[in-house]
Formats: structure tokens, sequence, C-alpha cells
């Protein structure tokens, strides 16, 4: 229902699909949108480089059936971009901090509980943290 009472959740609902999309184009990533058409064996074709990225808009979008089949195709490199190795380590904080900056709470328990992402991990190089 479009109202003024759910402005907040359209805008979340907007924001989060701009920001998979920005992160599929600057990857060259496509295999989200092909699921979304009902091709999810794309998902497993996806190239060695593209499975962070991948994870990321999957993680943005909150697109968990992504995660799910990309886990049980390349579930190694599903765990070792979770755990920080390759794309300077950001894969240990970046897709757990999206899904829950973007109101993903499915895939944030996903990475949490079945994919083993740290909860509470830290992006090291923010002075913040």
């Amino acid at each position: 229902k479009i109202g003024p009472n759910n402005f907040e959740r359209i805008n979340q609902s907007v924001a989060s699909a701009l920001y998979a999309g920005s992160v599929a184009v600057r990857s060259n990533i496509t295999e989200t949108n092909a699921d979304s058409c009902g091709e999810p064996w794309s998902v497993s074709g996806v190239a060695s480089g593209g499975v962070g990225p991948l994870v990321l808009a999957a993680c943005v979008g909150g697109r968990l059936a992504v995660l799910v089949e990309l886990w049980s195709v390349r579930g190694a490199e599903v765990k070792a971009y979770l755990s920080g190795q390759g794309d300077q380590g950001k894969g240990r904080w970046h897709p757990v901090w999206v899904a829950a900056f973007n109101g993903q709470r499915r895939v944030l328990e996903w990475l949490t509980t079945v994919a083993g992402a740290e909860g509470e991990a830290v992006n090291l190089d923010d002075d913040r943290k």
C-alpha cells in the first residue's frame, strides 16, 4: 500500500534495489537478474572472481534463493569470501553490513547461521570501529 505510512519501507526497498543493481553493474554480474527471471542455474556459472560480488548483490537485494543456490554449488568459494579471503577482506564484514543496513533479515540470519559469517565483524579500515 502506497502512502505516507509506508514511505520509509518503500524508500528502503528502492534504495536496496538500486544498490544491488549498482553492485551487479560494476562487477559485471547478471546472475541475480537471471535468477529473478526464473533461471537459477545461471548462479552456478558465475566466474570465480564473481562469487564475492554475487554474494554482495544478493545480500543487498535480499535474494536468499541466489545465496542458497550459490552455496549449494560453490560453497567453498562463498565460505572463503565470507572469511575475508579476496576482495581486500571485505567479504568478512560487507555482506553482513549491507544485509543488516537494508533490512534483509532472512539473508542476515542465513549468513550468520548457515554460511558462518561473523555477525560482529567490522571494517578494519574504518576509524569508527
